[in-house]
């Protein structure tokens, strides 16, 4: 009985049950700010270092101001992301990375009587 549970740990022990789920360079979308020159040098950057492709690359333009209306976010950041995302349906981007000289808060929506 012995032999089994030491052949079963060893089993445990070499064996890799959980591969590694570090993201690939070509899952991660670069988003970076027209607006804001250090935006686009650290986007560059960071490019350079992990080895990401530069079509993984997404420039938007936006206030530079922490602040942003909800109108502002929907037009120059979510439309300009689902579009780059339904163009490459190939690509399997895991994580969008928004990048220093974006917004860091976008206001809540208007309500309107027909919302009540």
């Amino acid at each position: 009985m012995k032999p089994f549970w030491l052949v079963l740990l060893l089993l445990f022990c070499f064996y890799p049950i959980n591969p590694s789920y570090a993201l690939l360079p070509a899952e991660i979308l670069l988003i970076a700010n027209n607006n804001d020159s250090a935006s686009l040098k650290l986007a560059a950057y960071y490019q350079q270092q992990r080895q990401i492709p530069s079509k993984n690359l997404l420039t938007v333009s936006m206030t530079t101001k922490e602040d942003c209306s909800r109108a502002e976010y929907e037009e120059s950041l979510v439309i300009p992301l689902r579009n780059y995302l339904s163009t490459h349906p190939e690509k399997k981007i895991r994580c969008p990375l928004l990048f220093y000289g974006l917004p860091l808060r976008v206001a809540a929506p208007e309500l309107s009587n027909t919302d009540w």
